[in-house]
C-alpha cells in the first residue's frame, strides 16, 4: 500500500483565509467522503503542522483535520514557509511517505527525497510584475518559481489558464501538467433556500433591500474601484446595495481607504456593507439571496467564488479574459475589464 502525505499546513497561515484555504478544506473532506473507493490501495496522511525539532506532525482523520485546521487559519507564525522548505521533504521521507502533495508552492522543500506533486493555483505575480514584484524580486521570482515546479514530478493546474501560464512563462512541459479544476460540495452550495435563510440574512443586516455580493480581498487586480463605480451607477436605476464578505482588520480597512482615495472612489465606501468573515453556511445564504455575485477581478487562477455562487443559484458578473470567465463559461455574464457602465447594466438587468 502506497502512502501519500498531503500538506495541509497552508490552512494555518494567511492562505487559509483565501481560496487556497477553501481548496484544501474541500479536498480533505472530498477525500474523506470517497475513502471507501481508495483506502484498500492508498493511505493518505495529513501534515497538519511542522515542528523545528520533530518535523511533520501527522493525522489520519481527514475530515477532523480539515475542521481543526480551518479553525486555526492565520494563527501560524511567519516561519511556516521556512519550516516547509527546510524540514518537510526529509521528514516525510523518514516517516515513510511514497508521495508528497504540496497544496501550494510557497515553501517548496529544498531537498527531494520523496516523489512530489505540486498544485499550482496561479502565476499572477509573474503576469503582473509591476503590481506584485519589487526590486530584486522582478529578477529572482521567475527563477524561484521555475525551481518550485521543476522539482515536481507532476503539476496540478487548477485551470487551463494556469496551465498555459506554466508553459508560457516558466517553460514547463505540458505533459507534466494535469488540469484539475477546483471542486465544491454540491450538498452545501445549492440553490434551494432553507427555512432559516431570511433570519440569517437579517442577522447580517441584509434582506430589506436588494443586494449584490462581493467575496474576497481588495488588491489591485481585484479592481474594487470599478466594482464600486458599477454599484453606484446601478443605484441610479435600482435600489441595490453592495455586501462585501471578507476577512478584514482595522489595518486592512485603513489600507483600503488609502487605496480607494488614490483611485477617487473613497466617497463610495460608506455605501458598502462590510460583513467581515462569514461562515461557509452564511456565505451560501448570501449567494442564494443576492441579485448577483459581481466579481470584476482582472486576473484569476480560478475564481472559486464564481463556482460557489453559480451552484447556489446566484448569477455572476465577471470580467472578460480574467480567468474567472473560463470558469463561469456561458453561465456567466462577462463585461470588459474596467467597464463600470457595462457591469452596472448587468446588475440592473439582473435586478
Amino acid at each position: 500500500m502506497k502512502t501519500v502525505f498531503l500538506d495541509a499546513t497552508p490552512l494555518r497561515g494567511s492562505s487559509g483565509h483565501r481560496g487556497i484555504g477553501r481548496f484544501i478544506y474541500d479536498l480533505l473532506h472530498g477525500l474523506a467522503e470517497t475513502a471507501p473507493e481508495w483506502r484498500d490501495e492508498l493511505r493518505v496522511r495529513v501534515i497538519h503542522d511542522i515542528d523545528w525539532h520533530d518535523g511533520c506532525q501527522l493525522a489520519d482523520d481527514l475530515a477532523n483535520s480539515a475542521e481543526m485546521l480551518f479553525s486555526l487559519r492565520g494563527t501560524s507564525s511567519k516561519s511556516l514557509p521556512y519550516r516547509r522548505r527546510m524540514l518537510m521533504d526529509k521528514s516525510a521521507f523518514a516517516l515513510g511517505a511514497d508521495l508528497l502533495h504540496l497544496t501550494e508552492a510557497l515553501g517548496t522543500p529544498m531537498t527531494r527525497h520523496v516523489l512530489r506533486v505540486v498544485t499550482c493555483h496561479d502565476l499572477i505575480p509573474l503576469r503582473l510584475p509591476d503590481e506584485y514584484l519589487h526590486g530584486l524580486q522582478r529578477i529572482t521570482q521567475p527563477t524561484v518559481d521555475t525551481r518550485r515546479y521543476m522539482k515536481a514530478h507532476r503539476i496540478v493546474a487548477i485551470s487551463r489558464r494556469t496551465r498555459r501560464d506554466l508553459c508560457e512563462i516558466l517553460g514547463m512541459g505540458a505533459s507534466r501538467i494535469e488540469v484539475v479544476p477546483n471542486g465544491i460540495d454540491p450538498s452545501h452550495w445549492r440553490p434551494e433556500p432553507l427555512p432559516t435563510d431570511r433570519e440569517r440574512l437579517a442577522a447580517l443586516g441584509l434582506g430589506e433591500r436588494p443586494y449584490v455580493v462581493y467575496v474576497g480581498y481588495w488588491d489591485e487586480r481585484k479592481d474594487v474601484p470599478t466594482l464600486l463605480r458599477a454599484v453606484a451607477e446601478a443605484r441610479k436605476h435600482t435600489d441595490v446595495e453592495l455586501a462585501w464578505a471578507g476577512h478584514f482588520n482595522e489595518i486592512d480597512l485603513r489600507k483600503l481607504r488609502k487605496y480607494l482615495a488614490a483611485h477617487g472612489v473613497l466617497e463610495l465606501l460608506p455605501t458598502v456593507k462590510f460583513l467581515g468573515f462569514v461562515s461557509a453556511d452564511d456565505l451560501a445564504v448570501l449567494y442564494r439571496g443576492a441579485h448577483a455575485h459581481v466579481f470584476l477581478s482582472r486576473l484569476e487562477g480560478f475564481g472559486l467564488s464564481v463556482v460557489e455562487a453559480m451552484a447556489s443559484g446566484c448569477p455572476v458578473v465577471v470580467a472578460r479574459d480574467s480567468g474567472a470567465d473560463e470558469i463561469g463559461g456561458d453561465a456567466a455574464i462577462t463585461v470588459p475589464q474596467g467597464d463600470a457602465v457595462a457591469a452596472a447594466d448587468a446588475i440592473v438587468q439582473l435586478g
